[in-house]
């Protein structure tokens, strides 16, 4: 992430990305991605998949995610 940060001239500002896997190691790329400007569509991890309404719009929230995947044990449903 920051490698791209410091390559790319809008950093990761804009860009639509998805994380297969959102445990130690995709939750918080998520969350760094998105801190850095860039807009998550989809999530996938062994429990299912959810994806953003309309991927040109609102995009998913990774803290808001990560409450309800502490709370309910899958990223689905």
């Amino acid at each position: 992430i920051d490698t791209y940060r410091l390559t790319s001239p809008n950093g990761v500002t804009g860009l639509k990305f998805a994380i297969q896997g959102f445990g130690n190691v995709g939750r918080p790329a998520a969350q760094a991605m998105c801190g850095g400007g860039a807009k998550l569509i989809q999530v996938s991890d062994s429990t299912g998949s959810v994806r953003a309404r309309d991927i040109n719009g609102a995009c998913i929230d990774p803290f808001e995610l990560a409450k309800w995947k502490e709370s309910t044990g899958k990223v689905f449903g």
